[in-house]
């Protein structure tokens, strides 16, 4: 309970950041958001396959992959809006590696 509460008190710092975090490769470091779900790990997006949703810059390894995330982004999104679940957790904002 006391982990659910850390967590909503630390939305409002979560809300002055990006809403997704993003780097010059993408959100997501550029990794395929749909591979997670489909192949179980981080697959390399490629840049001609991309689409803008929720303030970023997101990469596909498939047209097919784009179309699954187009079609329901909010279930491929990262949670915390890429963010470390820890960190927000504890009321502060940290990067991710798609590896980890």
């Amino acid at each position: 309970m006391a982990l659910i509460g850390a967590i909503l008190l630390s939305l409002p710092a979560l809300a002055a950041e990006s809403p997704v975090f993003s780097t010059d490769t993408g959100a997501t470091r550029g990794s395929d958001p749909v591979a997670y779900f489909s192949e179980y790990r981080a697959v390399k997006g490629k840049p001609d396959i991309s689409r803008s949703w929720n303030g970023a810059v997101w990469h596909f390894s498939s047209d097919e992959n784009q179309a699954a995330f187009a079609s329901a982004p909010e279930r491929y999104a990262p949670a915390y809006g890429g963010y470390c679940a820890y960190a927000v957790a504890n009321g502060y904002t940290a990067t991710t590696d798609p590896e980890a």
